[in-house]
């Protein structure tokens, strides 16, 4: 009776075994479909984190380029504008530059027209003048274009004629003679 007692103790041992594994792989069972939601609850909620992600990506890119563009057409009214000063300025400087020169065209026809008087005061025309490139520096340090060589000039000293050489300078003032 003993092993008759044991063999039960046995077998409802065993089936109480069975039970709990019948129990826990009904539990397994029910607790996958819960997994596979949660599963793919995760997944979905991924990617709409992806989602998202990718949109404010997208955003900033767009306010990058639209900042990048912004920024060109700055630097093109700049540049635009830049151009436009020098423009401007190199027209000043061609108003002036014209200006003088008519000023330097005005003063050279005054002075050939008061060397022409003076000419005429001592009887003396351009003819006579000797063509040379001679320079001359001045007591006072300028230096001084000359308008050519008068040669064998009579000229009297203490009641004596003597022959003279003249180097014949321009000269912005009036002379006496």
């Amino acid at each position: 009776m003993v092993r008759a007692e044991r063999a039960s103790s046995d077998l409802a041992g065993r089936a109480e075994e069975k039970d709990d594994r019948a129990e826990r792989a009904s539990s397994d069972l029910a607790a996958r479909p819960e997994e596979k939601d949660d599963r793919a609850e995760r997944a979905s909620s991924d990617l709409a984190a992806r989602a998202e992600e990718k949109d404010d990506r997208a955003e900033r890119a767009s306010c990058d380029l639209a900042a990048r563009a912004e920024e060109k057409d700055d630097r093109a009214e700049r540049v635009s504008s830049d151009l436009a000063a020098r423009a401007e300025e190199k027209d000043d400087r061609a108003e002036r530059a014209s200006s003088d020169l008519a000023t330097r065209a005005e003063k050279k026809g005054a002075r050939a027209e008061e060397n022409d008087r003076v000419d005429k005061k001592l009887g003396r025309r351009e003819e006579e003048l000797k063509s040379t490139n001679t320079r001359l520096q001045l007591a006072d340090g300028a230096i001084s274009s000359t308008r050519g060589l008068l040669e064998d000039v009579e000229v009297m000293v203490r009641g004596i004629t003597v022959l003279a050489d003249f180097v014949v300078l321009e000269a912005e003032q009036e002379l006496r003679v």
